[in-house]
């Protein structure tokens, strides 16, 4: 089930590797002008911008995919809510919770034991019944705290989470909020990193996509959202 993940991961990087191979060649180019005036500069450095865009999908794609996956494995198993981890019930009864937000008095307090009632009687999780839920978070673009909710979510327990990946991924997430927003041009996101940093950038989110999707087949294979 996670394998069409790591396929699309794949052609993801690839179309990353191949805007970075031309931002070699273009600095190679640019090397060779000795400081000279470079007609290609703008280029360059509006491709070193625009990594930061294709980074960043890759980050949530395989994030948003990895989760849809897993709720999607766990909701047609026939579990009643009892045998899943208590932090999966906010997924697995989503409408329920909504629910008990948008009422009003009227009907405030019988919902509260309809609620309830559903506890009680130990209900068997319906299947698919996640199917375009948005994300366990805030809603904000995916940092350190979206992760951590995502992970708490889930009962997850991971070093996958280390101030230095923090940092990197704030910066990624900056970027590519300030050229999708129009505060910055790509090319003057771009300008200042070196290729060495992008190289390493590109390298750090490879790994992190990797592991993020390994850890959520490993949740389902090992069982791990069981009680």
């Amino acid at each position: 089930m996670f394998s069409y993940i790591h396929s699309e991961l794949s052609s993801k990087q690839l179309e990353i590797q191949s805007v970075f191979a031309q931002i070699q060649a273009l600095e190679s180019e640019q090397r060779q002008h000795n400081g000279q005036y470079f007609a290609k500069e703008e280029l360059l450095n509006s491709l070193k911008g625009l990594l930061f865009v294709l980074l960043y999908g890759c980050i949530e794609y395989s994030v948003t995919e990895s989760i849809k996956v897993t709720e999607n494995i766990i909701s047609l198993q026939n579990l009643s809510l009892s045998q899943v981890k208590p932090t999966l019930m906010t997924r697995f009864l989503h409408k329920e919770f909504d629910s008990l937000h948008n009422v009003g008095r009227k009907q405030k307090w019988q919902k509260r034991l309809d609620f309830m009632q559903k506890l009680i009687d130990d209900n068997v999780i319906v299947g698919n019944c996640c199917d375009d839920l948005e994300l366990p978070t805030d809603g904000k673009n995916i940092r350190s705290q979206q992760l951590k909710a995502i992970f708490d979510t889930f009962s997850i327990n991971t070093p996958l989470l280390t101030p230095q990946w923090g940092g990197r991924l704030k910066d990624i997430v900056d970027n590519r909020n300030a050229i999708a927003h129009g505060n910055k041009t790509a090319s003057a996101v771009g300008k200042p990193i070196f290729i060495t940093d992008l190289q390493n950038r590109i390298s750090e989110v490879n790994q992190f996509c990797t592991e993020f999707i390994t850890i959520f087949a490993n949740y389902i294979q090992n069982k791990e959202y069981k009680r």
